[in-house]
């Protein structure tokens, strides 16, 4: 039987008809360039930012601690979620599912379990 997933964002034209799943243990991005799996020990943070422009209209440039980037979709013009990760041939990805908040509700508590569970093994 498959797993199911806990969150799963729409397919539509806001993340060019990409998927992105969130599962116990991990985060999935199924992208025209194949499927990404992020283990959840990888992550470091998470976080919800407004589009690109909007900051940098404004100033704000974020360079600081800068991280080579993979932007799946329309991240530049809509708010999306920020995954930075300690670990794998990328550090920081940015997905724009069809609702941020609840996505990044989702794999915040996702987040938290998982780790409530690694500390009990």
């Amino acid at each position: 039987m498959d797993e199911v997933p806990l969150y799963r964002s729409r397919c539509s034209s806001r993340s060019l008809w990409q998927k992105y799943r969130i599962y116990d243990d991990r985060l999935e991005l199924d992208t025209r360039f194949g499927l990404m799996r992020i283990p959840f020990e990888h992550i470091e943070s998470i976080e919800l930012r407004r589009s690109g422009h909007s900051d940098s209209l404004k100033g704000q440039l974020r360079l600081r601690d800068f991280r080579p980037t993979l932007m799946w979709d329309w991240t530049n013009f809509r708010s999306h979620v920020v995954v930075d990760m300690k670990e794998g041939w990328m550090h920081r990805v940015f997905v724009t599912p069809g609702d941020p908040e609840a996505f990044k509700g989702v794999l915040d508590e996702a987040l938290r379990r998982f780790g409530e569970g690694a500390h009990e093994a």
